[in-house]
This record gives C-alpha cells, sequence and structure tokens, in this order.
C-alpha cells in the first residue's frame, strides 16, 4: 500500500472509531436517562392516582375516579392500577384486568405491600420491547391499604433511540464522507512531491539523466529535496572528478609503460652489453616511477574523498620537526628556524609529516648540494605558519598557479623522476585540516612553499 493510500485510511480510522464509540455512548446515555425519565414520572403519576384515590374511599366519586384514570391512563399510554393488599385490582385502566387475578407475587407490588417503593422490568413476548412497572404504598393510619401500580412499554423509548441511532449514522456517514475528502486533498498534496522525488531519484539512479527536480516552498518536504539536490550535484561534481581523474591516470602511466615497452623491444633486438644495460636501468627507472605515482595516486583519492579520519594529537611542533629532520636525513640536510616559545597545536602528524615529505623531496632535487633546505614555523594570529625555502633555480612565475595540480612538474618528460602528485597530495592534507597552502619563488634564487594551519 502506497503512503498517499495508508494517509486516507488512517484519517478514516481517526474519524470512524472515535464517531462510532460517540454514538454508542450517546445512545446508551439517553436510553438510561429517559428510561429514568420516564420510571419517576411513573411513579409521580402513581403516588397522585393513589392520593386521590384516597381521597374518594369515603366520598360516593368512584366512577369519577374511574374516568379520570382511563382518560390519564390513555393520554399518557400507561396501565395504571388500585391493588388492595391482596394483589388483586380494584380499579384499572385503561386496560381492563380480570379482579380474579393478583398482582402479590409481582416484586414491585411485594416492596409496595411492604411499605416501600417498588420497580421492575420485564420483558414483552415478542421481545421487541421492555414494560416498565412501578408500585406505591398507599397508607392509612401506618397500615398499607392499597398499592398504586403503574406499567408503560418502551416504544416511545426504542422510536426515540431508532431516530437518534439513524441521525448519527448519517452524521458518521457524512463525517465520513468529508473526512475522506480532506484526507484525499492532504494525502494527494503530501504525496505529490513525494512521487515526484522518488521518481526523479529512480530515474537519477538509474542514470537516466540529471537531476532537474527544483525544490517549492518551505516545508520538511521541499527542504528534503534541496538536500537530495545537492547530494545528486555533489555525485555528479564526484563522477566528473573520477571520470578525469581515470584520463589521467591512463595518460600518465602511458607514458612510463611506452618507455618500457620501447626498451624491451630494442633489448629483444640488440646484442651489445653496453646498449642492453643502459636500456634495463631505464625500464627499471620507469618501473620504480609507475610503482611511486600508483602509491601517491592512492594517498591522493584517500585524501580527496574523506576528511581527516586520523585522530588527531595535541603536541609540540618544534618537537615534531625535530624528530621529522632525523628521520628524513637521509633524503635532505635541513636547517630548522623555529621561536623558542613552544607552539601547541593539534594536528593529524602522519598526514602533516606526509606534507612536509612530499616539499622536503621537491626541494631536495631542486637545491644545491651544498645548501641546506630552510624549515621555519611561526605563529601569525590564530595560524601556525610553516615554510619550507629552497636555493635552486625557483619555479617559472607563468607556471607558479599550477604547480598544486594533479600530474604537474616543471621537469622536463623525458627526465621525470617524480609523479607530479606530490604538492597536490600536500594540498588535498592541508585542505582537509582546514589550511591553506601557498607557493612564493624568485626564479634563480629558489621557491619557498607555505602552508597555513588553524589554531584549535
Amino acid at each position: 500500500m502506497s503512503l498517499r493510500w495508508k494517509l486516507i485510511a488512517l484519517a478514516l480510522f481517526i474519524v470512524f472509531f472515535p464517531l462510532f464509540f460517540l454514538n454508542r455512548y450517546a445512545i446508551n446515555y439517553f436510553e438510561d436517562y429517559t428510561s429514568h425519565a420516564m420510571e419517576n414520572q411513573m411513579a409521580y403519576q402513581a403516588k397522585m392516582l393513589g392520593e386521590l384515590y384516597l381521597r374518594t374511599l369515603n366520598q360516593k366519586g368512584g366512577l369519577e375516579f374511574e374516568r379520570y384514570m382511563q382518560d390519564f391512563g390513555q393520554e399518557f399510554e400507561t396501565h395504571f392500577a388500585i391493588l388492595n393488599p391482596a394483589g388483586v385490582a380494584l380499579a384499572n385502566a385503561p386496560y381492563q384486568v380480570s379482579n380474579t387475578v393478583s398482582f402479590a407475587t409481582r416484586p414491585e407490588v411485594v416492596k409496595a405491600l411492604a411499605g416501600n417503593y417498588g420497580s421492575a422490568t420485564s420483558l414483552s413476548q415478542d421481545h421487541k420491547f421492555m414494560f416498565y412497572h412501578c408500585a406505591m404504598p398507599l397508607e392509612r393510619g401506618g397500615k398499607v391499604v392499597a398499592v398504586a401500580w403503574a406499567r408503560r412499554n418502551s416504544s416511545r423509548i426504542l422510536k426515540a433511540l431508532r431516530k437518534l441511532d439513524a441521525y448519527q449514522r448519517q452524521g458518521m456517514w457524512l463525517a465520513m464522507a468529508i473526512g475522506a475528502l480532506l484526507a484525499s486533498f492532504l494525502s494527494f498534496t503530501l504525496t505529490r512531491p513525494l512521487r515526484r522525488l522518488t521518481s526523479e531519484a529512480i530515474s537519477f539512479a538509474r542514470g537516466d539523466r540529471k537531476w532537474t527536480l527544483k525544490a517549492t516552498g518551505d516545508d520538511e518536504i521541499a527542504a528534503l529535496t534541496r538536500a537530495v539536490g545537492k547530494m545528486s550535484d555533489e555525485i555528479e561534481e564526484r563522477n566528473t572528478v573520477n571520470r578525469e581523474f581515470v584520463e589521467e591516470v591512463v595518460h600518465e602511466l602511458r607514458t612510463p609503460l611506452t618507455a618500457v615497452k620501447g626498451a624491451v623491444e630494442i633489448l629483444e633486438r640488440s646484442d651489445d652489453p653496453v646498449a642492453q644495460q643502459k636500456f634495463l636501468r631505464n625500464i627499471s627507472a620507469q618501473t620504480n616511477r609507475s610503482i611511486r605515482m600508483v602509491a601517491q595516486l592512492r594517498d591522493l583519492t584517500r585524501y580527496d574523498a574523506e576528511s581527516i579520519r586520523g585522530l588527531k594529537e595535541s603536541l609540540v611542533y618544534q618537537d615534531f620537526l625535530t624528530g621529522l629532520r632525523e628521520r628524513v636525513q637521509d633524503l635532505c640536510k635541513i636547517e630548522l628556524i623555529l621561536p623558542r616559545e613552544p607552539i601547541h597545536v593539534t594536528l593529524v602528524p602522519d598526514q602533516i609529516e606526509q606534507v612536509l615529505v612530499n616539499l622536503l623531496d621537491n626541494a631536495s632535487r631542486f637545491s644545491p648540494a651544498d645548501r641546506d633546505v630552510i624549515v621555519s614555523a611561526e605563529i601569525d594570529g590564530n595560524q601556525l605558519v610553516t615554510t619550507v625555502r629552497d636555493f635552486g633555480p625557483g619555479i617559472p612565475q607563468n607556471v607558479i598557479d599550477k604547480i598544486f595540480d594533479r600530474y604537474f612538474s616543471t621537469e622536463a618528460t623525458e627526465s621525470r623522476e617524480n609523479s607530479g602528485l606530490g604538492l597536490s597530495i600536500a594540498r588535498s592534507i592541508i585542505s582537509n585540516h582546514g589550511g591553506e597552502i601557498l607557493a612564493e619563488s624568485v626564479e634563480g634564487k629558489g621557491a619557498a612553499i607555505t602552508f597555513f594551519l588553524p589554531l584549535d
């Protein structure tokens, strides 16, 4: 079942059950109320007739009393009777009962003969309605001399209950119809954008088309549509980056593989040991270059695809750089220029070390053998500033903005030993730390790469 029909079913359930139970409660309450009201009315009328009977005992008004009781009974559709202490009817109207019939065993009469008010109910022979009975004791001189008895059926109550039930059922069905219309309108209004969103997401997932659905409004569905649209844009951007990345990888790996293939073909045709050694060295160099490139590509894709997952550590930056100098002393000679005051910083040590190693590797290839690479650090406001400076030929100004691009190198293609990925990896790591990396250079005097890290 779709969400639309679930909402409609829920709305009908919410409308139907309260109305149904309210209907039942109202009918039961009305039945109890009218039954008690009818019994009270019968008791009052029986008492009034009883008092009238007592006043006529010593008078010659028996016929007049019977006519009054007859009219009274017909008007209220009630059977009245005056019973003697033996339970035999002395007078009754409008329905005549033989004076040989005794009411003495009826429960309400038993109570009345004992001096108490009595009431009871009984079911009609056809089981269609109830009879309500009541009996009032008539006393004289402290003794019960007669009983005023009344009986009425519940036909009027049943008619009123049936009418009430019919009206309430009509109201309930009308309310359900209105509720169904409103629920349908609301469910269609709510689910229409969801259905469009679902259809768009399915088409996008299948690759049938780009995301085109635009959010309208400020409700939750509009917010969800905007979020999914933003996510789809990021997926498209990531797919574009991945496609470009694969194309770049294929292009960059083609050069060393082509060189290896050419060297192998020459080796197969050459018998000159000197030439063979030359091409074997070329194969080894190109193979090592490919291996380095693959390793750096792995690092680059990891740093590009995720934020910092490594556990950050709080450390003293001077101690970190001193330890790094000892670990890379075979790569190059480093001169550290550091402030005396300890610099406390929070970072991922392995990743920042990777940045510095990449920068030092670049600097060592271009610096003169008799010059050290300078690494300096200082605090500037709320940033840690680290600079790696070499004294090589520098970076041409026309390419200085490209040196952080993937595969870019200032070395000639045929003599390249690096993959052109080191600075790109450094930029990804620094960006994931919330920092920035820049390059400065003066041709003929060297280059300086500086990165900025925010201090927590």
